[in-house]
């Protein structure tokens, strides 16, 4: 799901795992906003939930597995996505 709100400058994106929701839940919220102070910077807020279930003697081992590979896709995104903007920045 994702929300657009023009009057803040604002950009909300929400969303939860289909895949294996019978192991574990994960939704995650990001939010862009306009720096206050350098309208030409953009922040982003990230939050992440996670619950493991159904498992109960290797949720622990189930949930350092998944946090390790959730954290080098995030990783490799935002390099991806600050490489995009410097792209940016420099054609203009």
């Amino acid at each position: 799901m994702s929300e657009c709100d023009t009057l803040s400058k604002t950009l909300t994106i929400s969303a939860v795992n289909v895949s294996l929701r019978s192991l574990f839940k994960m939704s995650e919220v990001l939010q862009y906003k306009v720096h206050p102070e350098d309208p030409s910077k953009t922040i982003l807020h990230q939050h992440t939930v996670m619950s493991v279930h159904g498992v109960p003697l290797l949720g622990g081992l189930l949930e350092t597995m998944i946090l390790n590979s959730y954290e080098s896709v995030i990783s490799k995104g935002r390099l991806a996505v600050e490489d995009k903007a410097k792209q940016i920045k420099n054609e203009l």
